[in-house]
């Protein structure tokens, strides 16, 4: 039991150390309408920008379920898209390759507490209804 604590101790003190790379903020609404933010990494892949949860029962895949309209705060600069969690296989490799390349070995310690291949690859639709905002 005490190995076990230790390693899983040592994979969250080495993501935590370890520099993540891009992290944006993504701002989600609950049922009751309350927003919520949630730190998330963000990637392309073939010209188009994407998420990835780790796991189903993620809550702000739950909210974007409920409410598929969201902002994303990438640096400076707030946009709105449209969530849109996706059920494909090969776009999920494709993610979740691109997460690796992207993010490395904070990338690589995370898969380690997170099966990727459970991963639910959400694409964010450019809302068109909304300015880009600084």
């Amino acid at each position: 039991m005490l190995i076990i604590g230790l390693l899983i101790g040592s994979v969250i003190a080495g993501v935590v150390l370890i520099d993540e790379g891009e992290v944006v903020t993504l701002q989600t609404r609950g049922s009751d309408g309350d927003r919520y933010e949630t730190q998330l990494w963000v990637i392309e892949v073939g010209g188009e920008l994407y998420l990835r949860a780790h796991y189903a029962g993620a809550k702000w895949l739950a909210r974007i379920r409920r409410q598929p309209e969201v902002e994303l705060r990438r640096g400076d600069a707030s946009d709105s898209f449209l969530a849109e969690p996706v059920d494909d296989p090969e776009l999920l490799r494709a993610v979740n390759r691109a997460m690796a390349v992207k993010y490395g070995l904070a990338d690589c310690l995370a898969s380690s507490l997170w099966d990727p291949k459970k991963s639910i690859p959400v694409h964010l639709h450019r809302n068109h209804a909304s300015a880009q905002r600084p």
